[in-house]
């Protein structure tokens, strides 16, 4: 379906605008060429709300030092219910520890690990795992823009001199919203 208008706010990710076939100027054109996103995962398991009974843990992130898996995220939804869905593995898949593992199988182990880690004899309760990465996803192929830092060696503009404030200006009558468009990422 075509409609026409004076103008577009245009808060497709630009990670689905490359796929799109477009007519935008040359420096926007750039701009989409030059913006990667991360692809953040997460992996979710179901089990009784031990990190409540057992632990006094009512919502929250724990963080783990050491290992593949950094981030243990407890749930604060349906407090006091029998079951619950924790969270084991949130992070940057791309160039990370977690996403050199070799295959799900080693992903689902590196996150019951965390778990065990925290809270000895629980990772083995976990049920249910479930793995998402947003770089896998139709509609999004990315989590958020990936914000390279430069060193000083480095002379290339960092996404902040570079894409950004590109998008940050309209391209005519189109206008660009997103987390490209931001310093807040996501």
């Amino acid at each position: 379906e075509m409609i026409e208008g004076d103008y577009c706010i245009c808060a497709l990710p630009i990670s689905i605008l490359k796929t799109i076939p477009n007519d935008f100027s040359p420096r926007i054109t750039q701009a989409i060429a030059d913006t990667n996103y991360d692809h953040a995962y997460k992996v979710a398991w179901e089990a009784d709300r031990f990190w409540e009974t057992d632990f006094n843990i009512y919502g929250g992130i724990s963080w783990v030092f050491s290992g593949p898996v950094a981030t243990v995220w407890y749930p604060s939804a349906k407090l006091f219910s029998e079951k619950g869905v924790v969270i084991s593995g949130y992070g940057v898949e791309n160039g990370s520890d977690f996403g050199k593992l070799p295959d799900m199988q080693a992903r689902f182990g590196a996150s019951q690990a965390a778990i065990e880690r925290l809270h000895p004899g629980y990772g083995k309760i976990l049920t249910q795992p479930m793995y998402m990465n947003w770089g896998r996803i139709p509609y999004n192929l990315g989590s958020w823009v990936t914000r390279a830092i430069t060193s000083p060696e480095d002379k290339s503009p960092g996404y902040y001199d570079g894409p950004y404030k590109q998008f940050i200006e309209p391209d005519g009558p189109i206008f660009f919203a997103g987390d490209h468009c931001s310093h807040i990422i996501g």
